[in-house]
């Protein structure tokens, strides 16, 4: 019921209609947007991303800005573009209540994209359980998705701890996926897991520190349609070895190790606290494919992190005061490791030492420079 001015009754019940607007772009807001006013514009956005992907259609884009959103992503089989403000400022958080991220098996293959973002706190809707019931960070049932910028943490699940594809086509683009669970034995687990024809490319990403050891960084499962596997530009713990436990470990799957790979530590600046930017001492830095580039115009860093500096050389600058987590580099914001100079260096530049003691073991990575004091 309703209510006049002067407070008079009647049966006639308020229902806020939203007009239905013909748009191929949705905004979504965590701190201004509203499912029930919200329209998808910039200025009335909504309020969950979940709201969006009801409303999108074919060839949309859905543009989330920064907050944390509590929800479990269905998407609906719509070729549609999910685009986050980055990872660790648009995040989707599952509650630990099954997949955070769902791309159904249908029908129909749909082409997919999610950029931007952290995945986090996935968890088994059944211990043991199957496919969707299985929990992780992204289930993909079918369709080709380009996954681009992502931290995918602090996800339970139960064959697949970070991603789960069955029949997928799947590219990993600057991906860190770290602090990831499996729930089952090393034999039928791993961080990634394939089944029935998975396709899986990954380029420019890192995986590591995730909690099982031993368990491998991909498993191929060895029934269904075979899989297949293609890594470069990247650094996975235990590399090629750790990829199902040892190279062809099973014949149900094709390994294409290609260039570039790198097994390293990466200098995560703060990984016990859950921070997972990269020092400027890491080894990812300018490790990726040479065509990618970063917003430095550097080549472009392995991970959802890059080491951005606003300062270009010639002259690099080291100090025991120093910082490598967001120093420069430049005189009057000087690194603290000699290896941060050399890392941002490029041929013909100079990295100039403070007087000092320097505890570390330098790699000069074949560049053309002059380290001095």
């Amino acid at each position: 019921t309703s209510q006049d001015v002067f407070n008079n009754e009647s049966l006639y019940e308020s229902t806020l209609v939203v007009p239905l607007i013909d748009r191929d772009t949705w905004h979504v807001s965590a701190t201004t947007g509203s499912d029930t006013t919200g329209h998808g514009t910039p200025e009335k956005p909504f309020r969950t991303i979940s709201k969006a992907l009801y409303r999108s259609d074919d060839g949309d884009v859905v543009h989330v800005g920064e907050g944390t959103y509590n929800e479990n992503l269905v998407f609906t089989g719509d070729d549609v573009s999910v685009i986050g403000a980055g990872p660790g400022l648009s995040i989707i958080d599952g509650g630990d209540n099954g997949f955070v991220v769902t791309y159904p098996e249908l029908s129909w293959v749909a082409d997919y994209r999610l950029e931007g973002f952290t995945i986090q706190n996935g968890y088994p809707l059944s211990e043991g359980g199957w496919e969707t019931a299985g929990g992780g960070g992204i289930f993909i049932g079918r369709g080709n998705l380009q996954l681009e910028r992502l931290l995918i943490k602090d996800n339970v699940g139960s064959f697949g701890a970070a991603v789960w594809s069955s029949s997928g086509d799947i590219t990993m683009n600057h991906l860190t996926i770290v602090n990831n669970l499996n729930t089952q034995s090393e034999s039928s687990a791993g961080t990634i897991y394939l089944n029935a024809g998975a396709d899986l490319n990954i380029l420019n990403s890192v995986i590591t520190g995730n909690e099982n050891d031993d368990h491998a960084t991909v498993l191929s499962f060895t029934n269904n349609d075979p899989n297949s596997l293609t890594v470069s530009y990247s650094s996975l713990e235990n590399g090629l070895n750790g990829v199902e436990s040892g190279p062809q470990s099973n014949n149900n799957w094709t390994i294409n190790w290609g260039d570039g790979n790198i097994e390293r530590d990466p200098g995560f600046i703060d990984s016990e606290n859950g921070n997972y930017g990269i020092l400027a001492t890491s080894q990812l830095i300018n490790a990726g494919h040479p065509d990618s580039l970063d917003s430095d115009g550097s080549i472009a860093d392995i991970g959802c992190f890059s080491y951005a500096s606003t300062y270009s050389g010639p002259e690099w600058y080291v100090s025991t005061t120093g910082n490598d987590a967001i120093a420069s580099g430049a005189i009057d914001d000087p690194f603290l490791s000699i290896q941060a100079g050399i890392n941002l260096a490029s041929n013909g530049n100079r990295v100039n030492v403070e007087a000092g003691t320097y505890v570390e073991n330098i790699n000069f990575l074949c560049k053309k420079i002059v380290v001095s004091i």
